[in-house]
């Protein structure tokens, strides 16, 4: 008998293991594809949350620096101030038009391009002279009574990001930075830096939206029973060590017309 400890797995796997979209998932179209018809780069992640669709979505609809908060690393895209863990009734209403800010007092990003309430809504991020860099969509499915799939799909302009990099101003914050570092570097390191940097990002966020969407439903009392992934593609969710390999980030590269 082999008595050697199996080997760690491989890299930042602990970040994405709970939020891995599915083969299905990453196929399905969803209503926010045509905004970036064209993208260059794909990147989908999903959860399963244990409560029912209307009580994940007040989550969604006050998103936005400065508002709620984008539930992730705070620090980074609210300005250091906490995200909400309360439902704010007077931000519930979003609309197309709306700016949820992606940093304290942007005005130009995010952007509310569809909104289907209770069930979709997609964000983007405008190029002067027209089109989109980006588009974000937060897009639920029932998936039990009382639980729920978020899909989230990033669509990218192949003029990413340098269309859209650091404004120059006079006292950059960090993610503009990084921004305006991007656009200066080759695509081949561009693509693996930023594919790095928004599944960390991504993933803190929907684990913040399940935590607070649950914790929502627990303290209205019910049973609470944790529901399966679906096509029950998950591996189990034991605590795996840190793992730090990008080939699970779900990114996707149409290809080239080369």
């Amino acid at each position: 008998m082999n008595s050697r400890p199996n080997p760690p797995r491989s890299a930042l796997f602990i970040v994405w293991v709970n939020v891995h979209a599915t083969a299905q998932e990453r196929q399905r179209v969803l209503p926010g594809d045509a905004l970036v018809p064209d993208a260059a780069s794909i990147v989908m992640h999903a959860v399963t949350i244990a409560a029912p669709v209307e009580r994940v979505w007040p989550w969604l609809a006050q998103m936005g620096a400065g508002r709620a908060g984008w539930y992730s690393y705070d620090w980074v895209d609210n300005g250091g101030t906490p995200s909400a863990t309360r439902i704010i009734p007077g931000l519930q209403h979003p609309a197309p038009g709306d700016v949820m800010p992606s940093l304290p007092g942007e005005k130009d990003s995010f952007i509310v391009g569809i909104v289907d309430p209770g069930h979709d809504l997609v964000l983007t991020v405008p190029v002067s002279g027209g089109g989109l860099l980006v588009s974000w969509e937060f897009y639920l499915m029932p998936v039990a009574p009382r639980s729920t799939r978020l899909l989230v799909r990033g669509r990218l302009s192949p003029r990413w990001p340098a269309a859209g990099a650091g404004k120059g101003g006079s006292s950059p914050r960090p993610i503009e930075r990084i921004y305006a570092l991007l656009a200066r570097v080759p695509r081949w390191l561009m693509v693996p830096a930023a594919r790095f940097g928004h599944g960390m990002m991504q993933a803190r966020q929907l684990r913040g939206i399940k935590k607070r969407a649950e914790a929502a439903r627990r303290s209205e009392g019910g049973p609470q029973r944790q529901p399966a992934t679906p096509q029950s593609t998950a591996r189990p969710m034991t605590r795996p060590v840190l793992d730090v390999s990008l080939r699970r980030l779900d990114w996707q590269f149409p290809p080239s017309p080369c």
